[in-house]
């Protein structure tokens, strides 16, 4: 079986992402190696640490969307992980209920 991890993070510089694969053997040893990842600067435009971080699990979310499907293996489970309660807060709600950016990031 073969578990997906993957993280996601900003900072006023930049905000990115990163999925690690892990795999156990017969053993039950577990093995995790770093799958892909991918970055992205912030704009120009000064924009807050939670939208950013929201930019950070968007891109996450893109990320795995487009690993899993060309991965030949049998997914096990996937985990997707941030840092920001208040993203995790605006991911569990309703999208119509936040304004248009965090809305739109959904």
């Amino acid at each position: 079986m073969t578990l997906f991890h993957g993280f996601s993070d900003a900072s006023e510089r930049a905000f990115g992402a990163c999925v690690y694969i892990c795999s156990g053997n017969a053993n039950d040893k577990l093995h995790s190696q770093l799958l892909c990842s991918k970055s992205r600067e912030s704009p120009v435009k000064q924009v807050s640490i939670p939208r950013l971080e929201l930019c950070g699990a968007q891109l996450l979310a893109r990320l795995i969307k487009k690993v899993l499907p060309i991965l030949c293996v049998p997914i096990g489970s996937v985990h997707l992980w941030t840092d920001s309660r208040l993203v995790l807060i605006w991911l569990q709600d309703i999208p119509t209920r936040w304004n248009t950016y965090v809305a739109n990031g959904m």
